[in-house]
């Protein structure tokens, strides 16, 4: 199913302002504000503080295709791939770590001890973080696959379809067999845990099928059941970035890729579900160059503004990167979309922003926790250089 709603709602981009379908609006005579609205916007509008964070404890290895979630005060770390580029290899964790983020210019990771069974070692699952209780994780799917440039890739991809519940503590999985319904093999979905229950959107499957599916696990119940939104949804993709607003109910859902008969493509548009009322409304996207395998959040600037905030990823290039069909180049921009004008901006930032994608965050007391992840660095002769990132960096919003 495909939808395209255009919001009223106009989009800042330097001195014009793009409106939610295209359309370049001057702005003296845009509908959404004045030229003088505009400018007092912009002045509102917060900056990003980068910190470059000390990260003590347990070695920590390179890694994509994990995820990063939060779980009441702590940060959890689990599984992924080092894909190799230098080797053509990969290597999948089997590992789960734990970050403390309380201290002020460090933070200490620790593997933590999973006892009895186990999910295996995979990337691109989907994992949600429910704090209820003593905190759990939620890890759905995911892949397990040759390096991308080996021939023997496509027959090795393997996908998988088993819910896991890691009690934080007993340190214990528990594979779920759910009563009922239930989704197919899929990696690449995305997920956020919203009063009790994960929403799980998207996915590739073992043939890189994509699909739209939304589903939702109530954790009471133990019972999957697939939704029908009301009205546009979008279009079948995978590896997006979501966020999820608690005080409002509303996913929101960024980009992702599309399958064309020349490969995967970047989707380029940005979506909010509203969970009470089930339907999906599609919002106005960053008004530059689309950008994948960054991160989502939901942060408060000084004052109690609410925005979503997009931080890292990657663009499009000229440079092929070997073993790899996206041609890609990192990023260092940090863009925030307003959710009561609608309207995104690139921030300043306070610090230095890094160039990183296949990155991964979680937030925690109003601040956004980035690992992972790696920049591709073209070199003269048309492949890349793989910069992994080894430390943590903490994003929060300041006044301009």
């Amino acid at each position: 199913m495909k939808g395209k709603i255009c919001s009223g709602a106009a989009l800042l981009s330097g001195s014009i302002l793009v409106g939610a379908c295209g359309g370049v609006v001057d702005r003296g005579e845009s509908e959404g504000e004045s030229g003088v609205q505009a400018s007092a916007h912009r002045a509102r509008v917060p900056k990003a503080k980068i910190e470059r964070l000390r990260v003590e404890g347990d070695p920590f290895l390179h890694r994509t295709g994990h995820q990063v979630v939060a779980v009441k005060d702590d940060i959890f770390v689990l599984r992924g791939v080092e894909d190799d580029i230098a080797t053509q290899t990969n290597t999948f964790r089997d590992d789960l770590f734990r970050l403390d983020p309380k201290r002020h210019r460090r933070v200490r990771m620790t593997e933590r001890r999973e006892r009895s069974a186990s999910p295996p070692s995979t990337a691109f699952h989907c994992t949600v973080g429910d704090d209820r209780r003593g905190g759990s994780l939620l890890s759905f799917g995911g892949a397990h696959f040759l390096f991308q440039g080996d021939p023997a890739f496509f027959q090795s991809f393997a996908v998988f379809d088993t819910l896991w519940r890691y009690r934080v503590s007993d340190e214990r999985w528990q594979a779920i067999e759910p009563v009922g319904a239930r989704p197919t093999p899929r990696a690449g979905c995305n997920a956020e845990f919203y009063r009790g229950s994960m929403y799980m959107f998207g996915g590739l499957s073992r043939v890189f099928a994509l699909n739209n599916e939304l589903w939702r696990f109530d954790t009471s119940t133990e019972r999957w059941t697939q939704l029908t939104p009301s009205g546009p949804v979008p279009e079948a993709r995978f590896i997006g970035a979501t966020t999820v607003d608690d005080d409002g109910g509303d996913i929101y859902l960024f980009n992702g890729h599309r399958s064309t008969s020349i490969g995967f493509q970047t989707i380029g548009d940005f979506w909010v579900y509203h969970v009470a009322t089930n339907r999906f409304r599609q919002l106005p996207s960053i008004p530059a160059a689309a950008r994948d395998e960054g991160t989502l959040s939901i942060l408060r600037a000084p004052g109690g503004k609410k925005y979503v905030v997009h931080t890292a990823g990657h663009t499009a290039s000229s440079v092929l990167c070997t073993g790899f069909a996206e041609r890609t180049t990192a990023i260092d921009e940090i863009w925030a979309f307003d959710l009561s004008t609608e309207i995104w901006q690139k921030l300043d930032v306070v610090g230095h922003a890094p160039r990183i994608e296949f990155v991964r965050g979680a937030t925690v007391d109003n601040q956004h926790y980035l690992i992972g992840g790696w920049a591709d660095v073209p070199d003269p002769v048309n492949t890349c250089r793989q910069e992994w990132s080894e430390d943590v960096y903490r994003l929060s919003l300041v006044n301009p």
